[in-house]
C-alpha cells in the first residue's frame, strides 16, 4: 500500500523538481520560465496526493479525473499543453526510481499520460442533476456572482416560500449551487474571489434563516458533525448540523479541519450517538479513514455511529464502506432522516 509513512511525498517532488529543471534548462527554456517553482511544486505535490488516494482504496478514478481537471486547467494558461505531460512523464521516472512505489502507481501513472489528451472534458452542470430547482438555482448563482447580497438574499426567501421548509431549499438550492460553483472554478469560469464569496455569503444568509431554539442538555443524545484536519469545505456538513437542530434534536458543529485531540472526551461528555464526517477533496478521504479507526479504538461507553457525506463521497461512493464509516448519505435531507430515526431509537 501506498502509505505517507512509506513514500516521501516531498522528496519525490525535488527529485522530479531537479529533473524538471535540467530538461526544460536544455530544451524550453521559455515555456519553462512561464511558470514559477512553487505552482510546479503544488501541482506535482497535488498529483502525488491523489495518487496516494487512489492506490489506497483502490479507486483509480479518484486519480484520473483529478489530474484530467489539473490537465484542463493548465491547457487555458499560456503554457503548452506538452508542459504538463512532459511533467507526468518526469514524476513518472522519479516513481520508478522509488522502490517504495508500487507497479499499479505506474500503471496509472502510464494511463493518465496516454488517455489525457481524449480524457479532457467539462463536467455536467449540478443543476442539471434530478430534483434540483433549477431555476431557482440559477437565480441564486447569478445574484452571487454579481456581488448581489440583498438580491441572493431574496431569492433564498422565495424558494423558502416555494419549498416550504428549510431542509429542502438545502437540497434542492444551496447544494446543487455549492458545487456548480465549485465545478465553475475548476473550469476556470469564476475567480477564487467569486468562489470565496459566495460560500461566505450563504453561510450568513443561512444564520439568518435559522430560528431560535430552545438550549438542550447536556445528557441529550447529540449529533456532531466535523471535516476532518486540512479539509476546509465546511458548508455540507454545516447544513446538516442546521437541518438536525431544526429538526428538534440537538447538533454540534465543529466546521472544518477538526483535529482529533479531545474528539473521544467531548463525544463521551455530550452523549453524541452519532457522528458526521465530511470529505470534500478527495486526497483527504485517508484523513476520514484514519479519523473513523481513532474513535472506534477509543474508549467509549457508547461508540457512535459514523455517517460520512460530501463531494468526495459523492463523487466516489463505492469508497464509504473502505473508510469504516457505517452509512454514507448524499445530501442534508437525508442525513437528517437517518438521524432522526436514530434519535427517536434512542
Amino acid at each position: 500500500m501506498m502509505s505517507q509513512q512509506q513514500i516521501n511525498i516531498e522528496k519525490l517532488v525535488e527529485d522530479a523538481m531537479n529533473k524538471i529543471r535540467a530538461f526544460f534548462s536544455a530544451r524550453h527554456l521559455d515555456t519553462y520560465n512561464l511558470l514559477d517553482e512553487t505552482s510546479i511544486k503544488k501541482g506535482l505535490r497535488f498529483t502525488l496526493l491523489f495518487l496516494k488516494e487512489s492506490i489506497i482504496f483502490d479507486s483509480p478514478a479518484i486519480f484520473y479525473d483529478n489530474v484530467a481537471w489539473f490537465y484542463q486547467s493548465q491547457s487555458r494558461s499560456a503554457v503548452p499543453e506538452t508542459f504538463f505531460l512532459d511533467a507526468l512523464s518526469t514524476l513518472k521516472e522519479v516513481l520508478e526510481e522509488d522502490q517504495n512505489v508500487p507497479e499499479k502507481a505506474i500503471a496509472m501513472m502510464d494511463h493518465a499520460i496516454t488517455s489525457l489528451p481524449s480524457k479532457v472534458m467539462e463536467q455536467d452542470s449540478f443543476f442539471d442533476h434530478f430534483g434540483v430547482k433549477k431555476e431557482l438555482c440559477q437565480s441564486y448563482l447569478d445574484s452571487l456572482l454579481k456581488f448581489q447580497e440583498l438580491e441572493a438574499r431574496s431569492v433564498l426567501n422565495q424558494a423558502l416560500e416555494q419549498l416550504g421548509g428549510l431542509s429542502e431549499v438545502y437540497r434542492k438550492v444551496i447544494q446543487p449551487v455549492q458545487y456548480e460553483v465549485g465545478r465553475l472554478w475548476q473550469a476556470g469560469h469564476v475567480s477564487v474571489t467569486q468562489e470565496h464569496y459566495c460560500t461566505e455569503v450563504t453561510r450568513k444568509l443561512l444564520s439568518g434563516l435559522m430560528n431560535p431554539l430552545q438550549p438542550v442538555s447536556t445528557e441529550s443524545p447529540k449529533f456532531l458533525g466535523l471535516c476532518v484536519e486540512g479539509e476546509l469545505h465546511s458548508m455540507g456538513i454545516q447544513m446538516v448540523c442546521d437541518a438536525i437542530i431544526l429538526g428538534g434534536y440537538p447538533a454540534i458543529f465543529l466546521g472544518g479541519n477538526a483535529p482529533f485531540t479531545g474528539l473521544p472526551e467531548l463525544i463521551r461528555n455530550e452523549n453524541v450517538i452519532l457522528l458526521g464526517i465530511s470529505v470534500s477533496i478527495p486526497y483527504h478521504l485517508h484523513e476520514a479513514s484514519e479519523l473513523i479507526q481513532k474513535v472506534k479504538s477509543a474508549s467509549l461507553k457508547r461508540t457512535p455511529k459514523i455517517m460520512v457525506g460530501g463531494l468526495a463521497f459523492n463523487r466516489y461512493p463505492d469508497v464509504w464502506k473502505k473508510v469504516g464509516a457505517d452509512i454514507y448519505l448524499p445530501d442534508a435531507a437525508s442525513a437528517f432522516e437517518y438521524a432522526q430515526k436514530l434519535f427517536d431509537q434512542g
